[in-house]
């Protein structure tokens, strides 16, 4: 009896000593790191969650799987829960996306990737910072939103960022005198104060400034058009015009054929460049008046490269800025993690979006990611980036997105192709 006793004592000893020694993996770990993700639309939802499920969460989880668990203790893995402000007739995607953002901190999540649009973020940042939540946006740009001490963190840099390249690169096309067309959105009014102080500051003039109430539904702009064409007939040293609009540049565009004056200038455009809009609906027009803008890229890295074909197959087309941005802020967030002390003092794994805070912007400052570095500036936003120029030709016989030089941020340089 005794013998069988030890045989059976043996047994369980090196079964237990066995089952150390394997792999752990993230569904058997006992601490999980919940973050919510909030797309701006269902449409959105659908390009880019196979990503987050896909290659994101994978990716992070193999990671630490790897960590060794003597240093790590407790072990943890990432989940993310996914939500999205597709608005009904007579819905505000700003509310819903403001909404969804309560429903995470009504289930404990107050890390949140979001706010991928200026006009979204904005609702949900005093709500956020308020109940102490932290949102991470890989794309919204508003100058407005770049505050110090809220919850919002951006990889994208802000549109006085962009308005710095327009500067350079419409001084650099020779163009010294301006009349704007811009709407009258608050990001219509941010952006356009940043591009005017970077222009004046380096010699241009701006001649008048034409404004036209935003509505995402107008397709007629002849009479904002046509005080443009007044402005422009009184000025003999008008050489340009630039254009600040969201969907309604193609329209805009449309409707300018009429105006010989203004029609014969060089447009400079903010938010037009690879536009499918004026791609499909003004791509004559464009190539009329040399429409060019500026668009912010990923850094020409073998990091980036490497993780294009992978996100290619799931997304709605070619690898961008802005998925390397997502997959940038939910890295960072999890390496915030693995650097917030407090996490690992207890079994409970206390961590919590403050403890966040207090450390990303250092983690992001040494993070060299698929977007390229993503140091931060003192609003939380990044705090620099490179452009590529783009407008509108043919290639091999058909319309198409064609890149005329790119801009270099760190030296406020603009380089054209041959």
């Amino acid at each position: 009896m005794k013998k069988k006793l030890l045989v059976l004592a043996i047994a369980i000893l090196l079964a237990l000593s066995t089952s150390a020694l394997l792999p752990t993996t993230s569904s058997r770990k006992p601490n999980t790191i919940r973050i919510g993700v909030v797309f701006p639309d269902a449409e959105w939802r659908s390009w880019y969650q196979p990503v987050f499920e896909d290659i994101i969460k994978k990716d992070i989880n193999a990671y630490l799987d790897k960590l060794p668990n003597t240093r790590f203790t407790p072990d943890l893995n990432i989940e993310f829960l996914y939500e999205d402000a597709q608005a009904g007739e007579g819905q505000d995607p700003r509310v819903l996306h403001l909404e969804k953002v309560e429903y995470f901190a009504s289930i404990g999540i107050d890390l949140v990737i979001g706010g991928f649009f200026s006009s979204q973020a904005g609702p949900a940042v005093d709500y956020m910072t308020k109940n102490k939540m932290l949102l991470f946006s890989p794309s919204s740009t508003s100058s407005g939103l770049a505050l110090p001490d809220d919850a919002l963190y951006r990889l994208a840099p802000t549109d006085s960022k962009q308005g710095q390249a327009l500067a350079e690169m419409i001084i650099r096309k020779g163009v010294t005198s301006l009349i704007i067309i811009r709407n009258e959105s608050p990001e219509g009014t941010w952006s356009t104060e940043a591009f005017e102080l970077e222009y004046l500051g380096k010699g241009g003039s701006i001649l008048n400034i034409t404004t036209y109430e935003y509505d995402p539904d107008e397709t007629n702009f002849t009479d904002i058009l046509r005080d443009v064409e007044d402005e422009a007939e009184k000025h003999e040293d008008i050489d340009g015009i630039l254009l600040f609009a969201y969907q309604e540049a193609a329209d805009i565009l449309g409707n300018a054929t009429s105006y010989d004056t203004i029609y014969d200038l060089p447009w400079f455009g903010f938010n037009t460049a690879m536009s499918e809009q004026i791609l499909e609906n003004a791509f004559d027009e464009a190539v009329n008046v040399t429409l060019i803008g500026p668009v912010t890229v990923a850094d020409n890295s073998s990091k980036y490269w490497e993780m294009a074909e992978r996100y290619e197959n799931l997304t709605w087309g070619n690898n961008s800025y802005l998925t390397a941005n997502m997959i940038d802020a939910a890295w960072i967030i999890a390496q915030a993690v693995l650097e917030t002390k407090s996490s690992f003092s207890t079994r409970r794994f206390p961590i919590n979006a403050v403890d966040i805070m207090e450390v990303l912007p250092d983690v992001a400052s040494r993070y060299y990611g698929y977007s390229g570095w993503c140091q931060l500036d003192e609003a939380g936003d990044r705090a620099n980036a490179n452009y590529e120029i783009w407008g509108y030709g043919l290639v091999d016989g058909e319309p198409s997105f064609v890149k005329y030089g790119w801009y270099d941020m760190w030296t406020d340089t603009v380089y054209w192709d041959d």
